[in-house]
């Protein structure tokens, strides 16, 4: 990833000191063109932009045509940009000429040019198109009073594009050469024009693309009367729903409409599992008569019509008879001929409940939204304290000391993670029978009250024994730890169990020592290490790695040390701070903890060893963060430069296991990516965002994406090898796919798992662009690598088109739109022909 990244750059440093020119990442053939020559030295220079290789240049003078020589070498630009030409050549003095011939695939000749002091000057640009304007984002600034307006549009991929002109309401405000522009301070509720007009090179526009709009204004909240209500509680007579006030800055607005949109809360229940719980909305019940709307002078304002709509009705629309005014306190209650059971708040306790409300006349005008809606008690008890074990034979006692919450419900046991306790139990002790004398168990007891919330857990690790003997919270067959956090093992504390060494620690541990000359530590028995949020399988030939780093005799005496320091919180912040300076239009966030991990041998004398590359690879399994976005995590290698290093990852169980070759910091991150010509409403917005946080697909630059650009052959091959962790065994059969390309070894990849074919067994044409057709073949091939399932037969898609679908496609396409990976492109077709862009490229792997 990284060296693909120091390619990309390179290259267009090159680009940059060359030509002096911003440089885009795909390019049409001739597309700018700009040549002189002196008629007094013989000199003719300039550069040229195509998408050929190859380019020959004549000029034609008196009658006689000369060719001005070589040109080149031809400059690649990054991506499958295209090819730029410098040109310094030396030809016959004193020629007149009348034009120039430019062969790069095609032949064009330019005639039009000018002429000062023995200088002929030939420039020509491709006309631009106009841009394709999408929906503008609008941002509230408190600070001032104001709102932001985000203007995009989709960025021309032509080089002789110059810049993008902004208008606002028919005056120029600035030019850009991005596909953003943002439009600062302006008024509330005030009506807007703006137009994006492209220019070219030499000065010609394209026609202007305009978009009009109303700007937002804010309505200010003073009480959410249906905050801290109790759980699945229903609207009364008289409950107030909420107040507000709009605040316009901008005259001649009439807001006569309420909007009311009602959102989900999150229930957990004493197991842990969690469900949205929604507010239930009886459209059968709710009339406009069950709603007033009073102002802050006591008078009502009249509603004429009330509708709903959504799944779960969750949306209301309330029609008034007259504005608001600007600045004036109302309030929407429940009416006193409402039955009381129109609208019931989420069955959940919750402090991030969703609500907006909104007022207006038709347009999206003035609006409020808040995450921080509470609902009942969502306050869980304190963890349980004093636990205490008493081992026996064949089992164990616990008891602990006594709660005080008034609600609470009772305890909660746990043995191993299974929850024994299908209920909670209010007494304060509980046994454990049927147990296995010798083995060490994980004993763990929670406290829940009435209304589900569950606290910590106590916990200890027992080990039931032929005569009883009492051990304390955390017990078990550790010995007393040498320093804190710190636990040592003896010899025949290590016992192997299929093929394991299993070895319970509690949260507090930093650090295990065992003997390095251990009989349990042998090639075949791996040392797994579990705690609450970490757990380690270490392979027994890299613990015999490890031992190899000292004599025979210093074995018999060394120790050796597994740590797993976890940073402080200030650190973690920190650590994410800095990794997030290194990166462009990205936002980290810790989706765990953040764990130091090292692996060393100490020998009788002190002298430490650390094995810092690994023969075998350890997995490593991190819990995930309550809350974390699990389709932008993914466990990254953190660098002492605090550069991160993605290593992958699969989601199992709460937690994301991987396995990695060092040791050093790791942890869990939520990745998340932003491109400058990908907004959050775009169709493809989601899968993208996804599969950049996976590192299957990287933007076109650290800030643009280039969702339209079409995805070349070797593209999406390589897309693909990525998803699916393919690696190459064979070397690479293809004299058209170098090895220094970043896409050989991915291509090599995917050929080798047979999910593309080369164009004849010499050529693969990696620069191709992918048809439609292509991608679903290839798609579906790795579906079914993926998944060890062949792909259905099924019926026929049905595409108006299918006749045009290769015969060897035919069974894919069908199978692919079966099974949702694939749609058609308007009016029943499927276009089998047509080029596959980037965000479709993104879209169907992201099913996958």
């Amino acid at each position: 990833m990284k060296s693909r990244l120091r390619s990309k750059i390179s290259v267009a440093i090159l680009a940059c000191m060359l030509l002096n020119l911003s440089l885009p990442v795909l390019i049409y053939a001739a597309s700018y063109i700009k040549v002189e020559y002196d008629s007094s030295s013989g000199r003719i220079h300039g550069v040229i932009y195509t998408d050929q290789a190859t380019v020959s240049l004549n000029v034609y003078s008196n009658g006689m045509t000369k060719n001005i020589g070589s040109i080149g070498p031809a400059h690649e630009i990054a991506n499958g940009g295209g090819y730029f030409f410098n040109i310094d050549n030396q030809i016959d003095l004193g020629l007149a000429l009348k034009k120039i011939t430019l062969n790069d695939g095609q032949v064009k000749d330019f005639s039009n040019f000018s002429v000062a002091n023995s200088v002929y000057t030939f420039e020509h640009a491709n006309t631009v198109s106009s841009p394709s304007f999408w929906t503008p984002t609008q941002k509230f600034d408190d600070s001032n009073g104001t709102v932001n307006v985000k203007l995009r549009w989709t960025k021309s991929n032509d080089p002789s594009l110059e810049k993008y002109n902004i208008y606002r309401n028919d005056l120029l405000i600035g030019s850009t050469k991005e596909g953003t522009f943002l439009v600062k301070d302006l008024p509330y509720l005030s009506h807007e024009k703006f137009d994006i007009e492209a220019v070219n090179r030499l000065g010609v526009k394209a026609p202007k693309n305009s978009r009009s709009l109303r700007t937002l204004s804010r309505l200010q909240l003073s009480d959410l009367g249906m905050n801290n209500k109790p759980v699945g509680y229903s609207l009364q007579k008289g409950d107030p729903i909420v107040s507000f006030s709009p605040v316009q800055q901008a005259g001649g607005f009439s807001n006569t409409q309420i909007i009311l949109n009602f959102g989900s809360a999150v229930k957990t229940n004493f197991k842990g599992e969690q469900h949205l719980e929604f507010f239930q909305v009886d459209d059968s019940q709710l009339s406009k008569d069950d709603f007033n709307l009073v102002d802050e002078q006591g008078s009502f304002v009249p509603i004429t019509t009330l509708s709903t709509f959504g799944p779960y009705n969750e949306t209301i629309i309330i029609n008034l008879a007259q504005s608001l005014e600007n600045n004036k306190k109302y309030t929407l209650e429940m009416s006193s001929t409402s039955f009381g059971n129109e609208i019931r708040l989420p069955n959940a306790a919750s402090n991030s409940t969703n609500f907006t409300i909104s007022s207006t006349n038709g347009y999206l005008s003035s609006i409020f939204k808040t995450k921080e809606m509470q609902i009942g008690d969502y306050f869980a008890p304190a963890k349980p304290t004093s636990l205490a074990i008493t081992a026996k034979d064949g089992g164990i006692e616990a008891a602990w000391g006594a709660n005080t919450e008034s609600d609470l419900s009772g305890y909660l046991v746990y043995l191993d993670g299974e929850l024994l306790t299908a209920n909670p139990i209010t007494a304060t002790s509980y046994s454990i029978s049927g147990l296995q004398n010798g083995k060490t168990y994980h004993v763990n007891v929670a406290a829940v009250d009435n209304a589900g919330n569950r606290s910590k857990q106590a916990y200890a690790f027992p080990t039931p024994v032929g005569s009883s003997g009492g051990l304390g919270g955390g017990g078990g067959f550790f010995l007393a730890p040498e320093e804190p956090g710190v636990k040592t093992l003896k010899s025949e504390d290590l016992k192997p169990e299929n093929g394991k060494i299993p070895v319970k620690l509690s949260e507090d541990v930093r650090k295990l020592k065992f003997p390095a000359n251990a009989e349990a530590l042998a090639p075949n028995n791996a040392l797994a290490i579990s705690k609450d949020n970490l757990n380690l399988e270490i392979p027994g030939s890299l613990i015999g790695q490890l031992q190899k780093l000292v004599t025979a005799e210093e074995l018999k005496d060394a120790q050796i040390s597994v740590s797993f320091d976890k940073l402080a919180q200030e650190s973690a912040q920190e650590t994410m701070k800095n990794a997030e300076s290194n990166l462009k239009n990205t936002t980290l966030k810790a989706g765990g903890d953040i764990y130091e991990l090292s692996l060393t041998i100490t020998t009788k004398d002190g002298k430490e060893h650390k094995l810092t590359a690994f023969d075998a690879p350890i997995k490593l399994k991190l819990k995930i963060a309550d809350g974390a976005n699990t389709q932008l995590i993914g466990i990254y290698y953190i660098g002492d430069d605090g550069r991160l290093e993605y290593v992958g990852g699969e989601l199992e169980d709460g937690y994301m296991v991987a396995e990695v070759t060092h040791f050093s910091k790791y942890a869990i991150v939520e990745f998340s990516k932003k491109f400058n010509d990908v907004a959050e409403g775009n169709w493809a917005f989601q899968a993208i965002s996804t599969l950049v946080a996976k590192h299957v697909i990287d933007g076109v630059s650290e800030t643009s994406f280039a969702p339209e650009k079409k995805v070349t052959r070797a593209e999406f091959a390589a897309l693909l090898a990525r998803r699916l962790g393919l690696k190459a065994s064979i070397p690479n059969s293809f004299t058209d796919v170098k090895a220094s390309k970043w896409y050989a070894n991915d291509v090599t990849a995917a050929v080798e798992a047979g999910i593309v074919k080369g164009r004849t067994t010499k050529t693969f044409a990696p620069d191709d662009a992918l048809t439609r057709q292509e991608m679903t073949v290839m798609l579906m091939k790795a579906y079914e690598l993926l998944s060890g399932k062949t792909i259905p037969s099924g019926p026929s898609a049905g595409f108006t088109d299918k006749a045009e679908i290769g015969s060897w496609a035919i069974s894919s396409v069908n199978a692919a739109s079966e099974l949702g990976f694939v749609k058609g492109r308007g009016k029943g077709n499927f276009d089998p022909q047509g080029t596959a862009s980037r965000a479709e490229a993104a879209q169907v792997i992201s099913k996958l």
